[in-house]
């Protein structure tokens, strides 16, 4: 595995790009004030220039992005998310997680965080969609911008 990351990291990230959807949602969040961090199974040594490359870093303060390094276990375990929950002093049930795959679902549920599933990632062949509906997974979107308009359409009207 170390030598997949450190060919990863000596490659950069040029040709990587955000899905669809993702930086549109995050302008959504920034603009509601909204405190966004990043929990990702990939190695700490990518997250930086991914983000950089993506066009997505000023949208996360570096203490705010969390990888597998940052703790034992990583997803599907819940550790990252108790991590980033706790790091923004906010209960991990009043959090949400934005997911595109089976981990992320099983941690947000083991964590007691609600999340809502995009179907954007890689699932090992199973798409998350149908996934998602097995495992009784409700909040299952084409993409991260419909599920951002989604949810602060619903947050809108819950504030008076």
């Amino acid at each position: 595995v170390k030598g997949y990351v450190d060919a990863l990291a000596a490659s950069g990230s040029k040709r990587t790009r955000a899905i669809p959807g993702v930086a549109e949602a995050l302008s959504l969040f920034s603009g509601a004030g909204l405190p966004l961090a990043v929990v990702t199974n990939k190695a700490g040594v990518l997250v930086d220039a991914v983000l950089q490359d993506t066009g997505l870093s000023g949208y996360f303060s570096r203490e705010l992005c969390f990888s597998a390094d940052d703790v034992e276990h990583p997803k599907p375990a819940p550790d990252m998310l108790f991590l980033a929950a706790r790091r923004m002093g906010i209960d991990p049930a009043d959090c949400l997680m934005f997911g595109d795959s089976r981990n992320d679902a099983e941690a947000a549920a083991r964590a007691g965080m609600p999340v809502m599933l995009l179907e954007t990632g890689y699932n090992e062949g199973d798409p998350i969609a149908d996934w998602g509906r097995k495992n009784n997974f409700r909040d299952i979107f084409p993409s991260m911008d419909l599920a951002a308009r989604a949810l602060l359409s619903e947050r809108n009207q819950l504030i008076p």
